[in-house]
């Protein structure tokens, strides 16, 4: 009885293994290769982090306080979702505010020196329309940006290829907001060169908040046969923003008319609060603007595994307030 149950448990076992053998089906793969290429990268920082295209915001808010909205470290803190005239403190990072980060553009500083009622960066004035990556490194531990107590932030640009890119986005949205930005770059020769703009506009969330935008910047660049490389830049911007004033009925927390607002065609907020002598809340029709222009020429050449890189750059911006104090009477203007 044993030796036949053991007769029987062989022969299902061959049976079993042959049937599987014979039902195992062989799939021939395609070639797949496997290629080793350096990737160019900053230098070794501890605290850095890099923003990639993927995770930069393409939409209404695609401005810089956009793109570091949801980066570790990174603190952003808005007046409206879009356009709102944000203060020095409206971007922090690890708790320092514009006064004590650096912000560059191709390793070039774009910080301005502030004035009473202006701003060291006006961060939504810089769009990501021919950004193609973010480094932002957090604390002092980077020395190539000099005395830098907070971090820096340096906007890597897009590199023009042999093959033309253009790029053209429309959008439209609440609060007659409308976008238009576009975007060209070629690389024909040992010549390139790369032409961007954007204009936002936009009648805001908040009272008074509305707001209007344009850019333009230019990049040419000669590749010398020694593989240094000549290389100049134009950029412009305008900005003309309302400042956001009181819509609240009241301004006891207490009351019940705090939070029934002014003007029923916005929600009630409380307003900004001015600085360097312009009074101390704005009214309907308070205003600030400013132009900027920047230039840099350069030229860069690879030396030793490293590279050499020596420019010349030039930052120019006018800013003007206005502030219409109906209820006294008085306008208050500055120029800076």
């Amino acid at each position: 009885m044993i030796l036949q149950f053991f007769v029987i448990f062989f022969v299902f076992l061959f049976y079993s293994t042959g049937f599987c053998e014979d039902s195992t089906k062989i799939y021939q793969l395609d070639e797949i290769t496997v290629s080793e290429e350096k990737i160019k990268e900053e230098q070794s920082t501890p605290n850095a982090t890099v923003v990639i295209p993927e995770l930069l915001l393409q939409g209404i808010s695609s401005n810089l306080d956009g793109a570091l909205f949801r980066q570790p470290g990174v603190d952003v803190q808005r007046l409206q979702e879009i356009g709102g005239a944000l203060d020095d403190d409206s971007i922090k990072i690890r708790g320092f505010g514009s006064r004590r980060i650096t912000l560059a553009y191709d390793g070039r500083i774009l910080n301005t020196p502030g004035t009473a009622g202006g701003y060291f960066i006006d961060w939504t004035t810089v769009p990501l329309t021919n950004i193609e990556k973010i480094y932002i490194i957090k604390g002092v531990s980077d020395p190539r940006y000099g005395n830098t107590l907070g971090g820096v932030i340096n906007l890597i640009t897009r590199k023009p290829l042999e093959k033309p890119e253009f790029e053209v986005q429309a959008m439209k949205a609440r609060y007659d907001t409308d976008k238009f930005s576009f975007f060209h770059s070629w690389k024909p020769s040992r010549f390139e060169y790369s032409i961007s703009g954007n204009y936002v506009k936009s009648d805001g969330y908040l009272r008074n908040g509305h707001f209007e935008v344009k850019n333009f910047n230019i990049y040419a660049g000669y590749n010398l046969p020694w593989d240094g490389k000549i290389k100049t830049n134009f950029g412009y911007s305008w900005v003309k923003k309302g400042f956001i004033v009181n819509n609240r009925q009241s301004k006891d927390y207490d009351n019940p008319d705090y939070d029934k607002p002014l003007d029923s065609r916005y929600p009630a907020s409380d307003g900004e609060i001015m600085y360097g002598g312009m009074g101390v809340y704005p009214e309907d029709g308070s205003w600030w603007k400013r132009e900027r222009f920047t230039f840099d020429i350069g030229y860069e050449q690879p030396v030793f595994g490293g590279v050499f890189d020596i420019r010349f750059w030039k930052n120019y911006a006018e800013r003007e307030a206005y502030n219409t104090r109906k209820s006294s009477n008085r306008v208050f203007c500055k120029f800076s």
